[in-house]
């Protein structure tokens, strides 16, 4: 297949995105032009591949999807690598006006069907894709990979107890983890326009639960450096900003063919609650055209994983799982083999 490195913009952000546009050399079923997939990232700083512990995850992808006959834009995030402009500050709304910027810039790409244009969103990535379809029905489908459908904040408090019990946790202190999570989120949600206030209270509860919970706090740092870091995460303009998000909110509105897939090893965003969640929210819309497949023994990344950790990630040779990959590719072959 043909490489391409491409930029396009964000005009109204100011920011030039830098990407990789693959190409089969063989159009897809003898069309003229070629469906294409846009992938997106999940959350923090991440390049074109979503490289992360020595795995790049939406190079495999991308190969796969391209060699299935599909056009694939993957793109650094804005203010990583090639890319423009500041992550720090953006929110996950900024990120969504990425990607409608990657969206318009295939809608006029000579070889890309304007009519046949989705998004493949990892994570994050999800709720991206869920917000950009639900505001631009001409987005033709969207993958939700590892994808939200509960609200966020509830989400990193299930998230918090999940990974304590898979690094071998107690129950009792993998409860005491998630509970200690959702009074951090509730107090963030409460004072997030009074950074002051945030700062005093978030403070105060730290050295409260502190002492029912030592474990909560590395060994290795000091009370001080570690207050700092959760006040400093907590008045993060990104941070804020998700944890408002109802991903139900935008996937009640998406009127085009979902595929959402998971692990039932990931213990960043479950699988069974959250899939439960988007195959509700999507419905609810009145959309029946939703696909939702578990895959047995898989973590976050799609790998086949022992425990779901994320401090496994980086021991695992297996980048993408096949049987994920082919779920993916299947799905999207389906698509335009039956029109």
């Amino acid at each position: 297949y043909n490489v391409e490195e491409v930029t396009f913009e964000n005009k109204a952000a100011g920011v030039t995105l830098a990407g990789t546009l693959t190409t089969p050399k063989q159009l897809f079923s003898g069309r003229k032009e070629l469906p294409a997939v846009i992938l997106v990232s999940g959350s923090g700083p991440q390049d074109r591949n979503e490289e992360i512990l020595g795995h790049r995850p939406f190079l495999v992808l991308a190969d796969h999807l391209t060699k299935r006959g599909f056009a694939v834009l993957r793109y650094d995030d804005r203010g990583t690598a090639k890319s423009t402009g500041s992550f720090q500050g953006a929110t996950t709304l900024d990120f969504a006006n990425d990607t409608e910027s990657a969206f318009t810039f295939l809608k006029n790409h000579k070889l890309i069907d304007s009519t046949k244009i989705g998004i493949a969103g990892h994570s994050e990535g999800g709720v991206i894709a869920s917000i950009v379809a639900s505001r631009n029905k001409d987005i033709a489908f969207i993958a939700l990979l590892a994808g939200v459908g509960m609200p966020m904040g509830e989400l990193l408090a299930e998230q918090s107890y999940l990974i304590s019990k898979a690094e071998g946790a107690p129950e009792a202190d993998a409860l005491k983890s998630k509970n200690v999570t959702a009074k951090t989120v509730g107090l963030i949600k409460k004072y997030s326009n009074n950074p002051q206030k945030l700062e005093k209270e978030l403070s105060a509860y730290i050295d409260k639960a502190i002492v029912t919970h030592p474990a909560m706090k590395p060994a290795s740092v000091s009370l001080e450096d570690y207050k700092k870091g959760i006040i400093q995460v907590a008045s993060d303009p990104w941070y804020q900003a998700v944890l408002e998000i109802n991903p139900e909110t935008y996937l009640k509105k998406v009127d085009c063919p979902v595929l959402a897939i998971n692990g039932t090893l990931d213990m960043q965003v479950p699988a069974t609650s959250n899939l439960e969640a988007i195959n509700a929210a999507v419905r609810s819309g009145g959309n029946s055209e939703i696909t939702i497949q578990e895959f047995e023994g898989l973590n976050h990344l799609f790998q086949t994983a022992i425990t779901g950790a994320p401090q496994e990630y980086t021991t695992i040779e297996e980048t993408f799982s096949p049987a994920a990959l082919n779920a993916i590719s299947d799905w999207l072959t389906s698509l335009y083999t039956e029109d």
